[in-house]
């Protein structure tokens, strides 16, 4: 489904897959991330991390621009701070995503199990 939305248009297609993980297709690369365990104790709010992630790692980029010219590594930089935004957000009550000092590390420090394709 994602490889079809991708090929309809968009430059980066992102999927959760909750606690398995994330996916991303792009028109050069895919990827998928496992999702880090820290506990789960609330939901809320999972989504919103989730998709408000790669906004604010592609505006860091440069913007849209950044859409066009996502290598590997800066694609999976994104959905590796997708899936651990998104582990912090769930591991707490309530809609409370993480502030930037609780994502200062970086996912190249500590990176989930990545693969292409």
């Amino acid at each position: 489904m994602a490889r079809r939305w991708r090929a309809a248009g968009p430059a980066l297609v992102v999927v959760t897959r909750g606690s398995a993980g994330a996916f991303a297709v792009t028109a050069n690369h895919e990827l998928r991330v496992t999702a880090p365990n820290l506990g789960v104790i609330d939901t809320v709010g999972a989504g919103d991390t989730f998709m408000g992630t790669p906004i604010a790692e592609l505006f860091a980029l440069g913007g849209s621009a950044a859409l066009n010219r996502l290598d590997w590594a800066a694609l999976a930089q994104v959905l590796c701070r997708c899936a651990h935004n998104t582990a912090i957000t769930v591991s707490c009550a309530g809609a409370d995503p993480p502030w930037a000092s609780e994502i200062e590390t970086t996912c190249i420090d500590s990176p989930p199990a990545t693969t292409n394709g």
